[in-house]
């Protein structure tokens, strides 16, 4: 089960990383455009930190696969079927705005976590 979590870890560090470098990566006048007024006001810093707490809580994905990862620290007997983020429709994927390449590497993921079951 280690192995499993370690996955877990690292595709939950490799979601909100590829979010940090999006969100960083954005002009100034284009992150403002989308934060309250409060915030707009604060360092770049503590707009990111706003920006990735406001992710963390409700990207779907995200939640999913947290809500596994704490399902792994739980239990320890477990199936595939208990796992939310394993049995997810691609075109749910698709709904949420993943590309073709997206979509590949979460199938990898997946491929990866049944190959430790």
């Amino acid at each position: 089960m280690d192995k499993i979590e370690n996955l877990f870890h690292t595709k939950v560090d490799s979601i909100c990383n590829d979010y940090r470098n999006k969100i960083s990566a954005l002009p100034l006048w284009k992150l403002d455009s989308s934060l309250p007024i409060e915030i707009k006001v604060k360092t770049l810093e503590e707009k990111i930190e706003y920006l990735m707490d406001n992710f963390k809580n409700n990207n779907p994905m995200y939640l999913l696969f947290k809500y596994d990862l704490k399902l792994l620290k739980d239990k320890k007997l477990l199936s595939l079927d208990d796992f939310k983020s394993l049995n997810v429709d691609p075109r749910y994927l698709e709904s949420m705005g993943y590309n073709e390449k997206q979509i590949d590497v979460y199938y990898e993921f997946v491929g990866k976590v049944k190959t430790q079951l």
